[in-house]
């Protein structure tokens, strides 16, 4: 059984792979159990996995898969009210009186 992809969009890829190149655009970081990389795709459209020089072709319907599980479900996300402040109750120590 193979490890779920995590995938994170931004500018992260950059630490995995050297300066841009001009026929891969990336998109971010990939990791696959214990393996990280660079998530890029090339101008046919293919995902490939950067690692410094190295590039493995990854399955696209895969990539699609996880890229669709990271994004929001939900358009519009309403915030939830805020409590109401605490009710702080101070009550007055019992004094003991001397008799005479």
């Amino acid at each position: 059984m193979k490890a779920p992809l995590i995938i994170r969009l931004g500018p992260h890829g950059s630490r995995y792979s050297f300066p841009p190149r001009d026929d891969i655009k990336l998109l971010g970081t990939l990791q696959e159990g214990q393996a990280i990389g660079a998530l890029g795709q090339r101008a046919d459209g293919r995902y490939v996995q950067l690692n410094g020089d190295f590039e493995r072709v990854l399955n696209t319907s895969r990539v699609e898969a996880a890229m669709q599980k990271q994004q929001p479900r939900r358009a519009h996300v309403e915030p939830k009210p805020l409590a109401p402040p605490p009710v702080v109750i101070i009550k007055r120590r019992r004094v003991l009186v001397p008799q005479e």
